[in-house]
């Protein structure tokens, strides 16, 4: 591939009486460039022309209007703290602003800055203002009293910059909490269950002797992983059905704990469920508080991940990669774990991604590749597939949860593999799973496939490094592209010579370069387009602020007073003038409404609108061949019709209809209709008169 110059581009414009307006032709340089100044707005296709060979294509205008959408104007910005999530009527609120000029590049405060600050009742009358002006570190505080009389529910303080909601309500603070235990006990479908929880006061003591009513219901735990053939053979038409299992009540003990049993009943014991319970439980004075925990079982109580990104580049320290074992409530389970690191056999060629896929093949792979030697043959490009070429070695370790597997260059070679991780748990369940990986090694190294083509090798740096590419070729003399962005800017241009075996490119930041900036990569290779879009994170920590507690208490009596002195510094430990937030407020409050001090001010710059858009001229429709022409000549496609069933006006839709899946739930239906000889039995033991708790079913 190389870029050609002389290139004809003419854009045309749409008018609704279907003749279009010409734009003025322009011609690509010696880099295969052409730049049209009116293409944002002003076009909406063109026609490429060298020589007699000619490609029409459309433009895509709003991925241009984005472009222009990042480019905001810089506006000025309040964003507001209080100092508790709710409050009531009567209380004051105590409140602190940030003033800040949020710009397209770079946020930064205002100091000095006069405004006016609002208090507004629910019904948006104002009750109250205020006049503030920003210190040096662009911030303001400042204090209401909620008026009593007035309407409770969303009050707003406000300044013309931003605003904030206020809860005002006639709340009574809450004074007990229930606490469940953590699942850690061995469980399987059809076992009985125990579930165990405590009521303590917030004051520290237990509550005792309190009521505590139970439920629970019974859902499968969906595995989206699935196709859809796979999850109504496995599910069924019932996989989201809600069903209550169990009813009941207790009480607390002195020390304010409680515990109850349930069946943990399956219906199909080839899928895990989940158990949702609800406990409500009211105290002697009649406070009521409800929480709701839930339980997963399944037939095997163990689960098993592994943490690895799809390359792995191999120094000459020793690295590690994380896994985790767990039970089916992601509770840490003690458990023998096996790696076994296989390496693989790759294709003896490299070949591009085929567009056309057969379920099967008419010819053989011999053929195949004949006609067609730079595309792949039955999916032969999915790492899963390749065959294992040895055992590079293996691990056998012990976990409590979180584990690691240690790997280094004395053990390991550069290539594609396999880790298959397996586990057995102290109650002899296991699992295995596989993760296939890209280990690099030190050098640069002949590609195996277009995996490799664009590896960022080093994509968060400090501003004195550069970022480093490991960039390939699919054949020899292969051309390879790229582009170096900065905000709106496109700071380099650079063609790159590539073959199979990997170059090393490496892009130092400017020194206007705040935060980031991105790299495309772009390659042909025999009509496939590889483009790789890739940000890079500059770290600059001279920027950054250690914040840490140097005395802190977390219990207290009621009415003491305690101050909590914390340091704030850079990361080299030196003293760093700042100014904070802080809050102490009651936290029985989150269960009315949660404190979220979470606030969206980042800058972060989007540079997906640079991702190239190709065309290859692959015409796979009539229709889009009209605007060639000066006015639109629809084709009709011809249709083959085949014989098929007379469904006389039922619309079957490959199951996917409401009323096949309604008939198929009454068919599941029908047979919990009947009474079984348990049913029966007990009925029998009604008549003679019997407190019950059950479940009543349509």
């Amino acid at each position: 591939v190389n870029p050609l110059k002389g290139v004809e581009i003419k854009q045309f414009k749409s008018r609704y009486n279907n003749s279009p307006i010409a734009g003025t032709a322009i011609f690509t340089d010696q880099n295969g460039f052409a730049v049209h100044e009116q293409l944002i707005n002003a076009f909406d296709k063109a026609i490429v022309t060298l020589g007699k060979d000619s490609l029409a294509i459309f433009l895509d205008n709003y991925r241009y209007n984005y472009r222009n959408y990042n480019d905001d104007e810089e506006e000025k910005k309040v964003i507001l703290f209080t100092d508790r999530p709710i409050y009531r009527p009567g209380q004051i609120i105590h409140f602190k602003g940030l003033v800040i000029e949020k710009g397209k590049e770079k946020n930064k405060i205002l100091p000095s800055e006069k405004l006016e600050v609002n208090f507004k009742d629910a019904n948006g009358k104002k009750i109250e203002d205020l006049a503030v002006t920003s210190n040096e570190f662009g911030t303001f505080s400042g204090s209401f009293t909620i008026p009593l009389g007035k309407l409770n529910g969303t009050m707003l303080i406000s300044t013309d910059f931003g605003n904030i909601n206020i809860q005002v309500e006639e709340y009574k603070r809450p004074t007990f909490e229930i606490v469940f235990d953590k699942a850690n006990q061995k469980y399987k479908l059809n076992d009985s269950v125990k579930v165990q929880g405590k009521a303590t006061s917030f004051a520290g003591y237990s509550v005792a002797n309190a009521k505590v009513s139970y439920k629970v219901y019974r859902t499968a735990i969906y595995d989206y992983s699935l196709n859809y053939a796979q999850r109504m053979a496995i599910y069924g038409s019932q996989a989201f059905d809600r069903t209550q299992i169990a009813i009941g009540k207790t009480t607390t003990k002195g020390d304010g704990k409680f515990e109850f049993s349930y069946l943990a009943k399956a219906t199909n014991d080839k899928i895990n469920y989940s158990f949702f319970i609800e406990a409500e439980i009211t105290d002697i004075n009649g406070e009521t508080r409800t929480k709701t925990t839930a339980v997963n079982v399944g037939k095997k109580d163990i689960k098993l991940a592994i943490s690895a990104s799809q390359v792995i580049f191999l120094g000459n320290k020793p690295d590690s990669i994380s896994f985790n074992v767990s039970n089916l409530n992601n509770e840490p389970i003690k458990a023998k774990v096996k790696a076994e690191w296989s390496l693989l056999q790759s294709p003896s060629r490299l070949m591009n991604k085929s567009p056309f896929q057969a379920e099967n093949y008419m010819l053989s792979k011999e053929e195949f590749i004949k006609a067609f030697p730079t595309d792949d043959y039955d999916n032969e490009l999915e790492v899963s597939k390749w065959p294992v070429k040895n055992l590079q070695y293996s691990q056998n370790l012990t976990a409590n949860g979180n584990g690691e597997l240690m790997l280094n260059s004395k053990d390991l070679v550069a290539g594609y593999y396999k880790i298959k991780l397996s586990a057995i748990s102290e109650q002899n369940d296991t699992i295995s799973i596989d993760k296939y990986i890209v280990i690099c090694g030190t050098e640069p190294k002949k590609i195996e496939s277009p995996i490799e083509m664009v590896i960022p090798e080093l994509n968060v740096i400090t501003p004195e490094e550069s970022a480093i590419f490991r960039v390939a070729g699919l054949s020899n003399n292969a051309k390879g592209y790229y582009e170096v962005y900065y905000k709106n800017t496109i700071v380099e241009k650079v063609w790159l010579n590539l073959s199979p075996k990997q170059t090393i490119v490496r892009i130092k930041p400017k020194a206007n370069f705040e935060d980031g900036f991105a790299v495309q990569f772009s390659m042909i290779y025999n009509g496939t387009v590889y483009n790789y879009l890739q940000q890079v994170n500059i770290i600059d920590k001279q920027k950054q602020l250690d914040i840490k507690f140097l005395t802190f208490r977390d219990k207290l009596q009621p009415g003491e007073k305690e101050s909590w002195k914390l340091q704030i510094s850079n990361k080299n430990g030196e003293k760093q003038m700042a100014e904070m937030v802080a809050t102490l407020y009651d936290a029985s409050l989150d269960d009315f409404r949660k404190m979220d001090w979470n606030r969206n001010i980042n800058t972060n710059f989007d540079y997906n609108f640079y991702t190239w858009q190709f065309q290859t001229n692959d015409i796979n429709s009539g229709e889009n061949l009209w605007y060639l022409k000066n006015y639109p000549t629809y084709y009709g496609l011809v249709a083959r019709n085949y014989e098929n069933l007379n469904l006389f006006g039922y619309n079957y839709y490959g199951a996917y209809n409401y009323g096949y899946h309604n008939y198929i739930r009454s068919i599941q239906a029908k047979p919990k209709k009947g009474l079984s000889p348990e049913a029966n039995k007990k009925l029998a033991e009604l008549e003679k008169g019997k407190l019950v708790y059950g479940i009543v079913l349509d």
